[in-house]
């Protein structure tokens, strides 16, 4: 029963021990997903969305789209010759296909659950068969001899989970506001550049799947937090360009892509990463939905979505900054399979 429910809760930890030095590639792929849903989500969502802006509302800082939103709203309300809902139940309508989505995939992994009848232990690798519960909350079996380095890495990886997280979620949350109500995008506009964002963020975790094989983690995740902060600065100082916002836009969903997995691939470069390394990661995610967002939602609600880019720049910086101390610190071990490869060889000579 133990052995069941490690494999449930660490298949991103098989991963890791199946692929070992070259699981970082695998690590993004199976995060594709997220990217591929999101990107869907906004075109099932689009046609219940009304065409009105809310003119009365604090939040449109652009006084440009307040004059144009109180024009649009004036000239629908006199073409309406028909009753029509109320925007929240329209919207509602939408959410509500998304969610039988999820409930029929939800149906066919619980099938999954209940007819596999292959034996726990199959496919569980190495780490599942000789690690036990405590050694798994056990920094020291994470680096050996070296318990207070594992515990420096995991705070590392929760802080770059919890920034990737952030980043993602200011675009996922706020920029078809931004589109609407400080770009002066029309609904279809706004609808469409926030699926592009999604679609350059599934493409940015295909690249890591394929660029990882070939680039060290040491390496992609300077290049992650460059791309992160060049593309903020850009937003932050000429997003009231319409072909800069959505260039940057792009760029942006492309850098902060797979940023999330290279977390986990960085760490696994270094320690051995348990379940509970994996489970590190959702918690951050968790932590920073809990704590981020509501901090941005209350600034945007008193000086207006235009506090968007401030939070996208700091976000970048942020990016930018973290790997240092992130490589600093894994420096101190160096790469553990460039290691063991060291020390084979080592043994070999000696052998001979």
């Amino acid at each position: 029963m133990k052995q069941r429910l490690f494999v449930v809760a660490a298949g991103q930890v098989i991963i890791m021990d199946t692929w070992k030095n070259k699981a970082s590639g695998p690590l993004h792929l199976i995060h594709l997903g997220y990217g591929a849903g999101s990107f869907l989500v906004p075109q099932i969502v689009a046609p219940f969305i009304s065409n009105q802006l809310p003119a009365t509302e604090e939040t449109i800082s652009n006084p440009l789209c307040a004059i144009g939103a109180a024009v649009s709203n004036i000239s629908n309300v006199t073409n309406s010759t028909t009753p029509t809902l109320t925007p929240s139940e329209n919207l509602a309508h939408g959410f509500w296909i998304v969610s039988a989505i999820i409930v029929v995939i939800s149906g066919l992994w619980f099938g999954y659950f209940f007819f596999d009848k292959r034996k726990a232990d199959e496919g569980a690798g190495g780490q599942a068969k000789d690690l036990n519960l405590k050694q798994i909350f056990n920094p020291n079996t994470c680096s050996p001899g070296y318990p207070v380095y594992a515990v420096l890495l995991y705070v590392l990886m929760f802080m770059w989970v919890y920034t990737a997280v952030a980043g993602e979620r200011i675009f996922a949350k706020y920029l078809y506001s931004y589109s609407r109500e400080q770009a002066c995008m029309s609904k279809q506009e706004a609808t469409t550049i926030l699926t592009a964002y999604w679609i350059s963020f599934t493409v940015g975790r295909f690249a890591g799947f394929i660029v990882t094989n070939f680039v060290p983690m040491k390496i992609f995740i300077f290049v992650e937090g460059s791309g992160n902060f060049i593309s903020a600065i850009v937003l932050y100082f000429f997003s009231s360009n319409k072909w800069v916002l959505w260039a940057c836009v792009c760029i942006s969903g492309i850098f902060i892509g797979p940023c999330y997995p290279s977390g986990l691939a960085w760490a696994n470069r270094y320690m051995l990463v348990t379940a509970v390394g994996v489970t590190i990661l959702s918690i951050s995610a968790g932590v920073s939905d809990l704590t981020f967002l509501p901090g941005v939602g209350s600034t945007i609600d008193r000086i207006g979505i235009s506090a968007m880019t401030i939070f996208v720049l700091g976000f970048g910086v942020v990016c930018c900054v973290l790997p240092i101390f992130m490589q600093s610190v894994a420096c101190y071990r160096g790469d553990r399979f460039e290691r063991k490869e060291k020390e084979d060889n080592v043994n070999q000579e000696n052998n001979h």
